[in-house]
């Protein structure tokens, strides 16, 4: 079944593509303060985000990541690719590295399921919080 085409879903869409790995929260935000600057007419709630997101992933236009068990976000890039997530800002990035499809076959040979595909995402800290860290134990562990 053909979906209806939506001004909210555009917006959301929009909102994936100008955001970096953003949470349905993210976006959300990011459309209500295009909103308040005029940018956008539109009245939105954060059900509508959740729900387009999805209708958005299922019609194979933006995929989910699983950086975090407790957060979803979203990707506008939809070929395989892996991810690494801050464990201090929660800021997530693209890895500038190639997917490893033989991974897969290695592991139907040890488990005897057949693969589709896989997903990895690393986590550690990101530059700007491992320079703060770095400061911060200069500077004794005190705060400015």
């Amino acid at each position: 079944m053909e979906r209806r085409k939506t001004k909210q879903r555009d917006s959301v869409f929009e909102a994936v593509m100008e955001l970096n790995h953003p949470t349905a929260n993210d976006v959300y935000e990011h459309i209500i303060r295009k909103k308040k600057t005029g940018m956008l007419s539109k009245k939105i709630s954060l059900g509508t985000v959740y729900r387009n997101l999805q209708i958005l992933e299922e019609t194979g236009n933006l995929a989910s990541i699983y950086a975090d068990p407790l957060v979803m976000y979203y990707d506008h890039r939809l070929d395989p690719h892996y991810h690494i997530k801050c464990v201090s800002c929660g800021a997530v990035r693209d890895v500038d590295m190639d997917y490893r499809a033989e991974i897969n076959q290695k592991v139907e040979i040890l488990s005897g399921w057949e693969i589709e595909s896989h997903s990895l995402a690393f986590s550690g800290l990101c530059p700007e919080c491992k320079t703060a860290r770095a400061e911060k134990t200069a500077n004794g562990g005190a705060t400015r």
